[in-house]
């Protein structure tokens, strides 16, 4: 038997407070650093989120259910951009219109957002180690920082970033490098314990971002 969440906020701080909810744990908040440890019911390791300026945020943990789980980002008034790096065991994303599963192995980047018509889920395994490192972008609150830095958008990137409210269903799946993954570990055991960790972590995520 599976776990089902249906998830639907635009950020990971917010999915990670009601993930908490759903799984009737604690969750210790830190400004906007959210995070909690499975219960031994479901499992262990932890889940975390942290929200940063212009829409961007992270959400990560490593953790081992004891059941599978699936986190389903289903249509709803606006749908976020997920850009996510599997670092261990395969992941599965599933295609809402045709059932249909898609591996998304070791090293490869799942670039994915739902449409109106469309939405997708992704399923953790229960008994092995789920590693899950994703940026979840809301591209209502980005374009203003978009709107700054550049006017000239290429069509692929219009059609990715500019699509506010998430009409368009998108997916595509392609190796990360090296570099990301050693930018990943970074942010995963930075040991700045002054108020320069949470710039030190965002200076990171962009990088990650602009890499991809």
């Amino acid at each position: 038997m599976k776990k089902v969440i249906n998830l639907h906020q635009t950020d990971a701080k917010t999915i990670v407070d009601q993930l908490g909810k759903d799984l009737e744990v604690t969750v210790d908040k830190d400004g906007s650093d959210f995070c909690f440890e499975l219960p031994k019911s479901t499992g262990e390791g932890y889940l975390r989120g942290v929200n940063f300026s212009h829409g961007l945020s992270l959400l990560e943990g490593d953790f081992k259910p004891k059941k599978d789980i699936r986190f389903v980002f289903d249509n709803h008034k606006v749908n976020p951009l997920i850009m996510m790096f599997n670092v261990n065991e395969e992941i599965t994303l599933i295609e809402s219109k045709k059932n249909k599963q898609i591996p998304i192995a070791k090293m490869k980047c799942c670039l994915f957002a739902s449409g109106t018509s469309t939405y997708y889920t992704l399923e953790f395994k229960r008994k092995i180690s789920n590693n899950l490192f994703a940026l979840i972008i809301d591209r209502k609150e980005l374009e203003a920082k978009l709107d700054k830095i550049t006017s000239a958008l290429s069509k692929e990137d219009k059609k990715l970033f500019k699509d506010l409210n998430g009409i368009y269903n998108f997916l595509n799946i392609d190796f990360f490098s090296l570099e990301i993954g050693q930018l990943i570990e970074e942010i995963r055991h930075c040991d700045i314990e002054n108020l320069l960790k949470p710039m030190f972590i965002e200076g990171k995520v962009y990088e990650i971002l602009s890499l991809q």
